[in-house]
């Protein structure tokens, strides 16, 4: 049986022309253009932290949230 939803259909369309869901990756780091760091600042926040400055202060510092920071400092954005 033939799935005929409008978006099953729309994806084959996609795939007989050649574009495929790899085409559409969205932008990392400084390409995406709601980043608010680029990578020279990123470096400096994980310096910074090694440091002894708080997430807080980093924050505030670059103008971004302590949480943003902590995921910046363990690797789990901007890896």
């Amino acid at each position: 049986i033939e799935n005929k939803h409008w978006f099953n259909l729309e994806y084959q369309k996609l795939i007989k022309n050649g574009i495929n869901k790899n085409s559409f990756k969205r932008n990392k780091g400084e390409n995406n253009g709601a980043s608010k760091l680029d990578r020279k600042q990123v470096e400096t926040i994980r310096k910074l932290y090694k440091t002894g400055k708080t997430l807080h202060c980093l924050g505030k510092e670059f103008g971004v949230t302590d949480w943003c920071i902590g995921k910046i400092i363990h690797f789990e954005t901007w890896k």
